[in-house]
């Protein structure tokens, strides 16, 4: 999902993106937010939900927060990548998980 799509899910939000919410849980977890507005915006996503976000807390989270190294945009073999794989997409050099095991095979 390219950034400006993930700003217009957070702001369009109508129902908790759980997996969404997952990952962004994982992030906290792994001290992948170095960013210090950037982890104090995701946990309040996690507990409150993007609903709860400012415009300009979803600019932050978004632009300062989420790095190439555990967010990729769009998997090299340019398929969606979920949220409960991204942070594997991410360390494999931007592949989803069905890419990945076309390219082993």
């Amino acid at each position: 999902m390219y950034y400006k799509d993930l700003k217009e899910m957070l702001r369009n939000e109508t129902a908790r993106d759980w997996e969404f919410e997952d990952y962004v849980e994982q992030l906290i977890t792994l001290r992948k937010l170095e960013h210090p507005a950037s982890l104090g915006i995701a946990k309040q996503l996690v507990s409150e939900g993007a609903r709860s976000l400012t415009d300009k807390q979803i600019e932050v989270f978004v632009n300062k927060g989420l790095d190439s190294d555990f967010y990729a945009e769009e998997c090299r073999g340019g398929h969606d990548i979920p949220w409960s794989e991204m942070l594997d997409a991410a360390d494999n050099g931007g592949w989803c998980g069905r890419c990945q095991w076309f390219e082993a095979k």
